[in-house]
C-alpha cells in the first residue's frame, strides 16, 4: 500500500502524530480516520516537498524544519498554519541552501 499525502508529508518533515495534527489542525481520531488526506494544506504541502526532494535531502529538511530562519521556524509557521510563509522558507531553502550559522558566544 503506497502510503498518502499525510504520511509523506509526516516522512519528510519528521513529525510526530501530535505535531501532525497541529500543523494540519486535526483532532487524533480525523488523523487515524484519514481526514488529513482530504485537506487542501495536506495537497500543497506534499506537492511542496516532493518539489524539494530533488535539491535536499530528508535529513536536512528535518533539521532545517526546526532551526530558525530569517524570519522565524518553519515549524512555527506551520504551527500558525501560515502555509504562505512556510512555502516562502522552503523557497529562501531551495534558493539558498541550508546556511548554518555560528552562535554568537
Amino acid at each position: 500500500m503506497t502510503p498518502g499525502a499525510t504520511e509523506r508529508v509526516q516522512a519528510q518533515l519528521g513529525l510526530a502524530d501530535d505535531e501532525l495534527c497541529d500543523v494540519l489542525g486535526l483532532s487524533p481520531v480525523q488523523l487515524l480516520s484519514g481526514e488529513g488526506d482530504l485537506l487542501p494544506q495536506t495537497t500543497v504541502l506534499d506537492e511542496l516537498l516532493r518539489a524539494s526532494a530533488e535539491q535536499v535531502n530528508g535529513e536536512a529538511l528535518r533539521r532545517w524544519l526546526r532551526a530558525s530562519g530569517p524570519k522565524g521556524t518553519p515549524y512555527d509557521h506551520l504551527v500558525a498554519h501560515d502555509y504562505g510563509a512556510f512555502e516562502d522558507a522552503l523557497e529562501t531553502l531551495l534558493a539558498r541552501g541550508f546556511v548554518i550559522r555560528k552562535r554568537d558566544a
